[in-house]
C-alpha cells in the first residue's frame, strides 16, 4: 500500500514538474501580467484624456469670456472631436481588455484539463 501511494505522488510529483504544466503555468502568469499592464495602461490613458478635454474646456472659458466667439465655436468643435476619439479609445481598451481576460480563462481551463489527465 504504501509503495503504491509513493507511486502516486512521484507520478503527481513528474506530472507537476512537466514542461507542459510549467508551459501551462507561464502562459496563466503572462496572461496576468499582460491583464495587470491593460488596467495601468488604460488607467493612464483615461487620465490623460481627461487633462486634455479640461485643458480645451478651459481654452474654451477663456475664449467665451474675452468675447472671441469664432474661437470658442472652434475650440467646441476640437472639444467634441478630441471626446469622440477618446470614447473611441477607451472602447478599443476594453475591448483588448475583455480578449486578454478570455485568453486567461481559455489557458485556466486548458491548464486544469491537463491536470486532469486531458480527460473531460
Amino acid at each position: 500500500m504504501k509503495r503504491m501511494m509513493v507511486c502516486i505522488g512521484l507520478a503527481a510529483l513528474i506530472f507537476l514538474v512537466s514542461p507542459a504544466f510549467i508551459l501551462a503555468e507561464n502562459e496563466i502568469r503572462e496572461d496576468k501580467e499582460a491583464i495587470k499592464e491593460q488596467k495601468q495602461e488604460m488607467k493612464e490613458e483615461g487620465a490623460a484624456a481627461k487633462q486634455e478635454e479640461k485643458a480645451i474646456k478651459a481654452q474654451i472659458n477663456t475664449a467665451v469670456q474675452s468675447g472671441d466667439k469664432e474661437q470658442a465655436y472652434q475650440l467646441r468643435r476640437q472639444l467634441k472631436a478630441t471626446h469622440r476619439e477618446n470614447v473611441q479609445e477607451r472602447v478599443e481598451s476594453k475591448q483588448d481588455m475583455r480578449n486578454l481576460r478570455k485568453d486567461l480563462k481559455q489557458d485556466v481551463r486548458d491548464a486544469r484539463q491537463q491536470r486532469r489527465g486531458g480527460h473531460r
